[in-house]
Order: C-alpha cells, then structure tokens, then sequence
C-alpha cells in the first residue's frame, strides 16, 4: 500500500504492493510546499479550510499549513505585515531597518514569486540577497530550504532549515520541514525526532502527527502509528488523510472490517480530492469486501 501526495503532480513515497493485487498509493508525509498553497489563501484573504486531504511522501513549504495563524492575517511575509514593514528582532521574521527596508523587501517579494513560478534557482539568489540585509532571518532560510528541496537538493535543503532552528530553536515549521527531508533520506529515527520536536512546539498539530505516524510505521512500530492516527481523529473525525492511512495500515494488520470503515470515510469526503486515489480505494473496497464474505 503506497501513498500519493495531494495537490502535487509526482509521488513523494514508495509505493508498496498491498495484500491483494491492486496497488494503492500511500499517503506521505506533507511537506512544508504544499502547506503554503494554504498560507497564501490566507493572505489572500481566502477562508482556510483545517481539513487536508491525504498527503503523498512528505514535501517541504516555505509555510506550512501548521504555520498558519488562527486568524487569517493579510501576508505572511517575512518583514511585512498588513503592508507594513515589521522591526522585530530575533523572531525568525525579517528584520528590515529604515535605510534598507524598501530594498529587502522588494527582493524577498521578488523571491517569493519566483518560488511561486517554480523558478526554484532564482528564489534561491533573491533570498540570499535578502539575507544580506538581514542575516538571521529563520524564515529566509526555510523558504531557501523548500526550494533546495523542490530541486532534489536534499542535503542543502537540510542545511538550510538547520540554520534557520538554529536562528530560531521555536520556529517548528523548519522542524517539521526537516523531519520530511529526512524522511525522503529514508533517515526515520532522525525524522521521528524532527517530528516530535515540531510536535512539542506546536502541539495537536494533525499534519505533523499524520507525518509521524507514517515514520513509526517505517520503524516497524505499527502500535505507535495507529494510536496516532486514532488521536488524529479523534480530534479531527473527517480528516481524509488519517482515515486513509489507517485504512492502510489495518489492512497490512488484516484488519479488513475496520481497514473498509475508515477507506470509507475516506471516500465520504470531498469527492473533487485525489480523484485517482479514490478509484483505487473503491477498488480496495470491493476487494477486501469479496474477501471477507468468501
């Protein structure tokens, strides 16, 4: 059983063949890229929606959705807010003085549509030119780290959210960004610890439990993963994502009834999500349920 990631064109996991003939994708780890997508409709002023449907192998964002506030702000910018510059300090936001304001932030707006253009290089350039201005800004540095990672440059993408912790040791998006670069590196144990720091500074997040539970299903410690998904959904009864992974993973157990309940809750949710996803989980369905009434 494999997973597929939302809202991005290429897999980011392994696939593994389920029990039966039919391939299902797993649902990955969510990276901190596709989690922007949600932070820019914040900007926008767009309504965000908490549920995320599941997630392929983990891929990073500048922003995850974790890193959204509760109450949408106009932009998440570094160094501007409501279209105002911000002087903060040692905050992981960039700190732009007076005499250079216009300059950084016309750069780091430069850098942000170039990400937005999947010009991953000249993001790159344009960041590092704001970090001229402002040399310890944790946000630069992960927005840098997504792009390294969206041009298969794992180990610089690492590097760079390790800098930004460093910076800021609370900004739990680069943890959380960290732990799916390791992931890809197959480096589970350091995934795990990734995860559960960014866990320990945002708390309840469901994207970053979803993400860690597909690691401790990789460590073989399949008890772990499931009470995580369930805590998942406990607290998020219609999130798509946990239901799928755990549909998954109760059916590796041969737990065939309850893997059919939550593949079901699955397909009970927005019917425009993961449209190839959901044809082969109708496929499992039918399947499991031949099984079980042979």
């Amino acid at each position: 059983k494999a997973a597929v990631e939302p809202r991005e064109p290429a897999p980011k996991a392994e696939e593994r063949q389920p029990s039966s003939k039919i391939k299902v994708g797993r649902v990955s780890v969510k990276s901190a890229e596709q989690v922007e997508a949600d932070d820019d409709k914040v900007s926008t002023g767009e309504t965000r929606h908490p549920k995320a449907p599941p997630a392929d192998k983990e891929k990073a964002e500048e922003i995850t959705s974790e890193a959204a506030p509760k109450k949408p702000e106009p932009v998440l910018i570094a160094g501007i807010k409501h279209g105002h510059p911000l002087n903060t300090k040692k905050t992981g936001v960039a700190n732009l003085h007076a005499e250079t304001t216009a300059e950084a932030a016309h750069l780091y707006r430069q850098a942000v549509t170039y990400q937005r253009a999947m010009k991953w290089q000249e993001a790159i350039n344009a960041y590092r030119k704001v970090i001229k201005y402002e040399p310890m800004s944790a946000e630069v540095y992960n927005n840098i780290g997504v792009c390294y990672e969206k041009q298969g440059s794992l180990k610089m993408a690492a590097k760079s959210y390790e800098k930004a912790i460093s910076i800021n040791p609370r900004f739990y998006r680069s943890y959380n960004n960290l732990g799916i670069i390791y992931y890809k590196l197959k480096n589970f144990d350091k995934a795990r610890a990734a995860y559960e720091q960014a866990l320990q500074l945002n708390s309840g997040n469901s994207q970053s439990e979803i993400n860690l539970a597909l690691v401790y299903e990789r460590l073989r410690r399949g008890g772990l993963a499931r009470r995580t998904l369930e805590r998942v959904l406990a607290n998020d009864p219609e999130n798509a994502e946990a239901h799928y992974n755990l549909g998954r993973l109760l059916e590796g157990q041969g737990q065939h009834e309850e893997a059919i309940t939550h593949y079901r809750q699955f397909l009970a949710s927005n019917p425009s999500t993961y449209p190839q996803l959901r044809e082969k989980v109708q496929d499992r369905v039918r399947t499991l349920e031949e099984v079980s009434n042979q």
